[in-house]
């Protein structure tokens, strides 16, 4: 007897309960092993699903790491999307960003934030993407605040991006004894001076 076809909105749900397991096992096992130790069967052993199915998400292990850091920009692009207008655009980059940290888990931010750093091919790849993070963070602002122009947001939403990038890096440093949102939090506020003062 053939299995009914799920809802739209329940195989969607299915979907991403899969994708978010494999997100969640590849960064356990990175963390734990190293990323170049574990292999696509290990993630997906310890994801429970098949090779196969790994595979229908995900064209590598590397995916896997940016599917995780997509969702974040996702996240952060949504919360300048939904800002309140009448604030400046460095303090709606500075309340996005803010609002991005503090909505991750402290867990997933050291193993990402490390992994990234101690992967070569990872933190090519993270480069490279910083671009893209610029483009979509300069539109979310320009979208919120039309008077804004492209070239100012982009400019903006690089000194954002860059103070993040340089308070992980200084987190990191510290063998994470230094508290990330604090840390972001003075990086754009020694970018931005005025921001200290609002």
């Amino acid at each position: 007897m053939r299995t009914p076809t799920p809802p739209r909105g329940r195989r969607e749900e299915n979907k991403q309960a899969v994708r978010a397991r494999l997100v969640d096992a590849s960064l356990v096992l990175f963390a734990r092993q190293g990323y170049d130790m574990v292999s696509v069967d290990d993630i997906a052993a310890a994801a429970g699903v098949s090779r196969r199915t790994f595979f229908n998400y995900f064209a590598g292990k590397e995916e896997v790491v940016f599917a995780w850091m997509d969702a974040a920009r996702d996240r952060l692009v949504h919360g300048i999307r939904e800002a309140n207008p009448r604030l400046s655009p460095r303090a709606i980059l500075r309340e996005g960003v803010l609002a991005l940290v503090d909505a991750l888990p402290a867990t997933d931010l050291v193993s990402v934030g490390t992994l990234v750093h101690d992967t070569p091919l990872l933190r090519a790849r993270q480069l490279l993407n910083m671009e893209a993070w610029e483009t979509e963070l300069a539109g979310a602002l320009t979208a919120r605040l039309p008077r804004l122009s492209r070239i100012d947001a982009r400019y903006l939403a690089m000194g954002a991006l860059g103070a993040l990038r340089v308070a992980v890096l200084r987190c990191m440093e510290s063998r994470w004894t230094l508290h990330p949102r604090r840390t972001v939090d003075d990086g754009l506020k020694r970018l931005w001076p005025e921001l200290a003062h609002g």
